[in-house]
């Protein structure tokens, strides 16, 4: 029996074929706003049948804090109600649903939207129309497509954002797929694949205070339930270890972590190298020292001889170090000839440049936007963020001395690396 990946893209990229609309807007560039308090879409199905078929949508909802706090949105299929979903955010989302095994050939999908409002009416913008929801995407997926995706593996490299954007254009079917896949392998979140740290079958689950399938985010997602590392650090340690598997004569491993599961997988792990970790543990301390067992270390003012080390790992480090150019050339310093830094950080992929979000001062961070702090093992308030990337950070590491940088982009249902743009940098002295 055929597969079935039956994709309708709803922007106005994409025309859907034989595809019934009623209760909507003209389509904007990548999606389609319902209006009113009702929307139907109507399409005639893939005559397969096998395995269970299932749709999957990507939408999200007219939100807007302090004037419509929330939707409620009601999904029926051939008249029968099949989900009900309250949005409380104006993010996109991806949803999957089991259709019943006799949907026959015509599928009839309604939205009902009984809180849709107007941007005029909530004095927002002139726009009168009542929108309710915005449909990016639907499909049709059955199971011996997503057998098929499953295993298959995709990896990309770019030198800029030029390149990355060319891929991403030729990818949209094929991004949609994995999205598909990705909603349903989350749905319940239990699951199975080979982990990389750990060198063994495991199982991968969310952290225990997100619910990751709402937000489409799984960079933090997909927590290995024996070593504990999510997607991103086993991404970062697959391409750490990769890379030592390729140079045996290169062992002088940094990490930019001490007090971290990260660090102890790396010790432990990696036989017959030496690796040192370290931690910023406040202005008060010179780089080099030890407080407590754990050493200190500026990213600034590294306390290392030239050509120390054979690689460098840093795991969303650099958005919290105050000047990122003189870090990055202090990596560059450290580094022997033909070393690498693998590294990763959050990163707008639509961003052509970098922000800076605070400067450092003499009397501490002078904030430029609103402060954002995220996780640190070391201090419950957490780490200050200094920078939202773009792409102007490859140049930045070219002019700190780095020949070859890459960002790097990793899909592979096998090692439970799913999620959108699951990047990573590499840059070789």
């Amino acid at each position: 029996m055929p597969e079935l990946f039956y994709p309708i893209p709803l922007g106005k990229k994409f025309a859907p074929p034989g595809v019934e609309l009623s209760g909507w807007r003209e389509p904007e560039d990548s999606h389609r706003w319902s209006v009113g308090t009702g929307a139907k879409l109507t399409l005639h199905c893939l005559a397969v049948q096998d395995g269970p078929r299932y749709l999957i949508l990507r939408l999200a909802a007219f939100v807007s804090p302090g004037k419509l706090p929330g939707q409620l949105v009601t999904l029926s299929v051939n008249g029968a109600q099949a989900a009900v979903w309250r949005f409380n955010s104006p993010k996109f989302v991806c949803k999957a649903l089991r259709l019943p095994d006799n949907i026959g050939d015509e599928l009839a999908i309604a939205f009902a939207t009984p809180d849709a409002a107007s941007p005029a009416a909530l004095g927002l913008s002139p726009d009168p129309d009542r929108l309710g929801v915005c449909l990016a995407f639907l499909a049709l997926v059955n199971n011996r497509f997503l057998v098929r995706l499953g295993r298959e593996g995709l990896q990309a490299s770019f030198a800029n954002q030029p390149e990355f954007a060319a891929w991403r254009q030729g990818q949209e079917l094929a991004s949609i797929a994995r999205q598909a896949y990705d909603c349903l392998a989350t749905a319940k979140w239990e699951f199975p694949g080979f982990c990389a740290v750990c060198g063994r079958d495991s199982v991968f689950a969310p952290r225990q205070d997100s619910p990751p399938a709402e937000t489409g985010n799984l960079r933090e997602e997909m927590l290995c339930r024996s070593c504990g590392l999510n997607n991103r650090q086993r991404l970062l340690f697959a391409a750490m270890r990769e890379t030592v598997a390729a140079n045996s004569d290169r062992r002088r491993i940094y990490l930019y972590e001490q007090a971290s599961p990260f660090f102890s997988e790396a010790t432990a792990r990696l036989k017959g190298c030496q690796v040192t970790g370290s931690e910023y543990l406040g202005p008060g301390l010179a780089s080099g020292e030890l407080a407590n067992g754990i050493r200190h270390e500026d990213a600034l003012s590294l306390s290392f001889a030239d050509h120390s080390f054979d690689l460098l790992i840093a795991g969303d480090v650099f958005e919290h170090v105050p000047k990122i150019e003189p870090a990055l050339k202090e990596a560059f310093r450290v580094l022997a000839p033909g070393g690498r830094l693998l590294f990763t950080v959050p990163f707008d992929v639509q961003a052509p440049t970098s922000r800076q979000r605070a400067v450092l001062t003499s009397g501490g961070p002078n904030l430029l936007m609103p402060a954002i702090y995220h996780g640190n093992p070391i201090d419950a308030n957490g780490s200050l963020v200094y920078y939202d990337f773009g792409w102007d950070l490859l140049n930045m590491l070219r002019q700190a001395g780095f020949a070859r940088v890459r960002c790097l982009c990793r899909w592979e249902a096998a090692t439970g690396h799913l999620g959108t743009d699951n990047l990573f940098f590499q840059a070789d002295k």
